[in-house]
């Protein structure tokens, strides 16, 4: 990157950042910030990296101030205040947000790997607390255009208490109610946590399509993910190693209130359960 550009930020950039527009704004010494690879006389400095933020709400609520954002727009700037049909166009369907850092996991090809590589304290997952983050979700949802989907894009989403995530689809529920997706891993997920998240939201998908032929003559036919692992691991089988060896299933009140709500607010005229395994719903009976 430094072949193109005069700086470049390693590892966490708020501070760095705001310490680099700092110092250019004074005119002074760029050279020696933490966190700030810089070029200077066709020479790289590799400054040290700066503490990891373990506080993540003390950076403030993002607040959208359209006056003081800028788009960059072929070749040109623009200020949101006077482009805002910006906004519909390319921010229509999916606003992306982030409610926790790091990961324990190494996978290779994952940005987390080389963040650990350069310090491991990067495998520790900071979180926001739910006030920060619902209370940025509210700016968004005051002015992007209806109709917008969440995209939790943290690492792992589930990876918190089971409380903690109880407590923020209740709030979330009752403040945003907008639909969103989220990922997780098998590892961080049980029962509990399957029973807060809530229920599938198909506007967003061409459900109306969707059958099961030649098993279920009918449409719409929703799939219904019951439980999650197997004990198995058979070879030809995605499920023990997609959703790990422990078998976890959803209460049975949980599932009813799934199909009912496909079928009064959807029409669903047929379902299509999978589960890895019938026979675990006799032992957890």
């Amino acid at each position: 990157c430094l072949d193109y550009a005069e700086y470049v930020c390693v590892g966490e950039g708020e501070e760095a950042l705001l310490e680099l527009v700092e110092k250019l704004s004074k005119d002074k010494r760029t050279d020696n910030i933490p966190n700030i690879w810089a070029k200077k006389n066709n020479k790289v400095i590799n400054n040290p990296l700066r503490p990891i933020l373990k506080n993540l709400s003390s950076l403030p609520v993002p607040e959208f101030n359209f006056k003081d954002t800028y788009m960059f727009y072929k070749g040109k700037l623009y200020c949101l205040e006077k482009r805002k049909e910006f906004l519909k166009k390319y921010y229509s369907k999916y606003y992306y947000i982030m409610t926790s850092r790091g990961c324990p996991y190494k996978c290779k090809y994952c940005l987390n790997n080389a963040l650990i590589k350069i310090d491991p304290n990067f495998r520790m997952i900071r979180r926001r607390t739910n006030e920060h983050v619902i209370a940025e979700l509210g700016n968004i949802k005051k002015i992007m255009p209806k109709g917008i989907i969440i995209g939790f894009v943290d690492d792992d989403f589930c990876a918190q208490p089971t409380e903690n995530l109880k407590q923020f689809c209740e709030i979330y529920k009752k403040e945003i109610n907008l639909p969103f997706f989220c990922a997780s891993t098998p590892t961080s997920m049980n029962k509990d946590k399957l029973e807060e998240l809530p229920l599938p939201d198909w506007s967003m998908w061409p459900y109306k399509n969707y059958r099961y032929m030649p098993m279920i003559n009918a449409k719409p036919v929703a799939t219904i993910l019951a439980s999650r692992g197997c004990p198995y691991g058979c070879g030809y089988c995605p499920y023990t190693k997609n959703q790990g060896a422990e078998w976890r299933a959803r209460s049975a009140e949980n599932i009813f209130k799934e199909l009912d709500n496909d079928v009064k607010q959807y029409g669903f005229k047929g379902f299509f359960f999978r589960v890895s395994s019938c026979q675990f719903y006799h032992h957890a009976s």
